[in-house]
């Protein structure tokens, strides 16, 4: 969204296509965590700039090379996003494990006892924040430490 923005006030012509049904990519999954309320906030400032702009946003179209090749543009800012890494555990998904994306969905099907596997940022951030809300949490990690850096 701020390439886009940045772009519209240099004078082009933006076309954003969003694939979801929502800007906001990976930010709209933090919102659960107290602590993210700032990247919250900045999330929703790029929203509301980009619907006061002159941005052709395009939401639940996921951009194809031929829709590119198509519009011909000037220039092309490719914001893919990022994925899930979902650790090769035998009957890991089969028997109900959730990402923190599917947490952030469906907060319902989140227990009082929960199991975090990964203790980097993301998996360090989910853990504290069940924890502070009165969750039996325990954070698995295959490294010697945990990876937590918080940088609030």
């Amino acid at each position: 969204m701020k390439a886009a923005i940045t772009a519209a006030e240099r004078g082009h012509e933006v076309i954003l296509f969003e694939k979801e049904n929502v800007l906001g990519g990976t930010l709209n999954y933090i919102s659960h965590d107290c602590h993210k309320y700032q990247l919250k906030n900045f999330k929703n400032h790029l929203i509301d700039v980009v619907k006061r702009s002159k941005i052709d946003v395009r939401l639940g179209v996921e951009a194809t090379p031929e829709m590119i090749d198509e519009i011909a543009p000037f220039a092309l800012i490719l914001a893919a996003g990022s994925s899930i890494i979902v650790p090769k555990i035998p009957g890991l998904l089969e028997n109900g494990a959730l990402s923190a994306k599917d947490i952030e969905e469906h907060p319902e099907k989140v227990g009082d006892k929960i199991v975090v596997i990964g203790g980097g940022l993301t998996g360090c951030e989910t853990g504290l924040h069940f924890a502070e809300i009165g969750k039996n949490v325990v954070v698995l990690e295959m490294a010697a430490t945990l990876q937590f850096r918080r940088t609030i």
